[in-house]
């Protein structure tokens, strides 16, 4: 620091010097002697040493307490949106709006069916479909052993834009059939006419009905609805049905629901006598779901000219491995309508006459439990249940028809106990494979008949279905079982009719996408077993024919 204000000292004369010499004028010009140079020398001076040392470390613990208070601040953000992993859409199968099937075989068969569809706006759906199928097997041993059915039937619904919808169906059905019963027991009569035991079943069928498409702000499903049909055959019996139904379900925190339903259902049969059938519903229930158990609670309060009845309409469910096993139980009860109709619709042979025919109600009461569930490939279901029936019908060969020709049946009433077990499988083993099979037995037990007459008591139905991944290839083979049902002998004995054993295969093969061709082979066994007292049913028959679809 001593050095450098020496040298700013020196500097500052050395200007100081200049400066002045500059200003005097006046000076002579005379030499100047320089006696000694000037020369800056600094002093040395004493320097102090310096060794810094580190503090001492503080290797001392110290605990340190901090006092935070606790704020809460809201923060504001979107709720996030979790977005499902991409998954590859399946392929939908090609929907067409209409398809036409004819065929022929062996013996004298002919078989025709179609339908068209159309969803049109997303307002009016609309549906036809016809169908007829005709055989004649009569023979040398064997006359007027036919048959033919035919039907159209169409429908509608339109979407209104206010959430709910309406929807209107009518129809038309024949089923003509002859009493060719004759022909069998020793029976020497021969070349009968057809018309003499020609029956013709003609039904008409008219409905509409009203519901919700949409649902609605009270969670609440609603339908209203009226049908109407009539019946007539060959020998003046005419029969008609009049249903009005209604109905809503209130939904309860979206899985549970309480329903409710009212019916009216009149029926107005007429043939030598008229005979009335009304009966009146109402049906409420509350049902419960949670993850593992389904729970129904209901009635059936029933009643018809006579009296009210009062039934269970109970079923509980527990899933005790998840699908795998599920355990089931009800109880439940009706009156079932044995009416003209429902009656020749399971034996078209009846007798239309009175006493003959009496339209009357079955009352029953039924309980029922097993198991059901899912494995993979195979849905199974097992189950029993006892029915208790007041006035089941029975059917009896009517010996008081006069004419001996017609060989028809009688409907007889008695009180049943029934004792059902029933299995049903469903499995997918391989891909493009469907097996479908149902076993059901019977064990009646009436208070006053020998027999359940013609009731058969083993029915054994399955069937398998191939189709190949394109589709352009369908296989299909069924079989099935009836154990023989017992029937009455005119001394009033009984025997049992024979077991049907029947095996029917078919195959449709599609050369376009629009047109195909099929093949039917049904009851390869040829069993002609009786199904009903002295009419045998058809043998071994071919059906072979095109299919169109656009």
């Amino acid at each position: 620091m001593r050095m450098r204000h020496e040298i700013l000292f020196a500097i500052a004369t050395f200007f100081i010097f200049a400066f002045a010499a500059n200003a005097q004028e006046d000076l002579p010009a005379e030499q100047v002697e320089v006696i000694k140079n000037f020369e800056v020398q600094l002093e040395e001076t004493e320097k102090i040493p310096l060794n810094p040392v580190l503090p001492p470390l503080d290797t001392t613990t110290k605990k340190q307490t901090y006092l935070v208070p606790s704020r809460n601040f809201p923060v504001e953000y979107p709720a996030p949106k979790i977005r499902p992993i991409a998954m590859k859409a399946e392929d939908l199968a090609k929907v067409y709006n209409a398809y036409v099937k004819l065929g022929a075989g062996l013996p004298r068969t002919f078989y025709g069916e179609g339908a068209y569809h159309a969803f049109v706006n997303e307002k009016y759906d609309l549906g036809l479909d016809a169908n007829f199928h005709a055989a004649n097997f009569s023979g040398s041993s064997v006359e007027n052993q036919k048959f033919s059915r035919g039907g159209v039937h169409g429908r509608g619904t339109y979407y209104f834009d206010q959430g709910f919808g309406v929807s209107a169906n009518l129809g038309f059905d024949a089923n003509k059939i002859h009493y060719f019963g004759y022909n069998f027991d020793g029976s020497d009569l021969k070349n009968i006419p057809d018309n003499r035991v020609e029956q013709l079943y003609n039904t008409f069928d008219i409905g509409a009905k009203i519901f919700n498409k949409e649902a609605t702000a009270a969670d609440l499903d609603y339908q209203a609805g009226l049908n109407f049909y009539n019946r007539n055959d060959n020998f003046a019996a005419s029969e008609s049905g009049v249903d009005i139904n209604a109905g809503g379900t209130k939904w309860i925190g979206k899985t549970n629901s309480f329903d409710i339903r009212l019916k009216a259902d009149f029926t107005w049969y007429e043939d030598t006598l008229k005979q009335n059938l009304n009966n009146y519903y109402v049906q409420p229930a509350f049902t419960y779901r949670a993850d593992r158990f389904k729970a129904k609670i209901g009635l059936n309060v029933a009643a018809d000219e006579n009296d009210i009845y009062v039934f269970p309409d109970i079923e509980a469910s527990l899933n005790i491995t998840g699908s795998e096993l599920v355990v089931f139980a009800g109880a439940g009860g009706d009156l079932q309508k044995n009416t003209f109709r429902t009656l020749s619709d399971y034996n078209p042979y009846i007798n239309s006459r009175y006493p003959s025919l009496i339209i009357k109600n079955t009352k029953y009461y039924n309980i029922y439990g097993g198991i059901r569930g899912n494995l993979k490939v195979l849905d199974y279901s097992v189950q029993l249940g006892y029915k208790n029936a007041d006035n089941l019908a029975l059917f009896v060969v009517d010996d008081a028809v006069v004419d001996s020709v017609q060989r028809k049946f009688a409907v007889l009433y008695d009180d049943v106990n029934i004792v059902n077990v029933r299995g049903t499988i469903k499995a997918n083993i391989i891909e493009g494979l469907e097996i479908i099979g149902t076993a059901s037995y019977n064990f009646h037990d009436p208070d006053n008949e020998v027999k359940a007459w013609h009731l058969p008591a083993l029915e054994i139905n399955s069937t398998a279905i191939y189709t190949i991944p394109d589709e352009q290839l369908r296989l299909k083979a069924s079989f099935y079982v009836e154990s023989g049902p017992p029937f009455r002998l005119p001394n009033g004995e009984h025997d049992n009719l024979n077991t049907l054993v029947d095996l029917s295969i078919g195959a449709e093969y599609f050369v376009s996408e629009n047109i195909g061709f099929f093949l039917d082979i049904n009851n390869i066994f040829d069993n002609e077993r009786q199904r009903w007292r002295y009419y045998p049913t058809y043998g071994i028959n071919v059906l072979v024919g095109a299919t169109a679809r656009f």
